[in-house]
């Protein structure tokens, strides 16, 4: 089984090699969510919550792979994984496991995106 990832860089559509490029999500960005979700919470204290309020908290924060040169922000304060460190579905696995244990990761998009980059699928069978 090849669980070897292939990253496409989000800007101009080419091939992201090893050396070339990284997996980033904008830190700013993930603060602000994680500001905004602690006020949410702070005004829906209740015991039970309402979907459709719920439905109203920030929307995730988006992860991109991008080539080093295409990197239209490249600013200090984004988390970056080298697409050298995430070039297989066990190296992602890692990752998954490492960003988990960091808490503003649930403000991204990490476990779609990742799902989808690595080609991973779920499935379920029903006894």
């Amino acid at each position: 089984m090849n669980d070897t990832i292939e990253w496409t860089c989000d800007e101009c559509g080419r091939a992201i090699e090893n050396g070339e490029g990284y997996v980033t999500v904008n830190g700013a960005e993930v603060k602000e969510a994680q500001r905004q979700t602690a006020e949410w919470k702070s005004k829906h204290r209740t015991s039970t919550i309402d979907v459709a309020d719920y439905a109203d908290l920030t929307s995730t924060v988006k992860w991109q792979a991008i080539h080093n040169a295409c990197d239209p922000r490249s600013e200090l304060g984004d988390f970056i994984i080298d697409v050298d460190r995430l070039g297989t579905a066990r190296h992602a696995l890692g990752w998954t496991l490492e960003l988990h244990r960091m808490g503003w990761v649930r403000a991204t998009n990490w476990d779609s995106y990742i799902k989808v980059r690595a080609g991973a699928t779920m499935s379920r069978s029903l006894a």
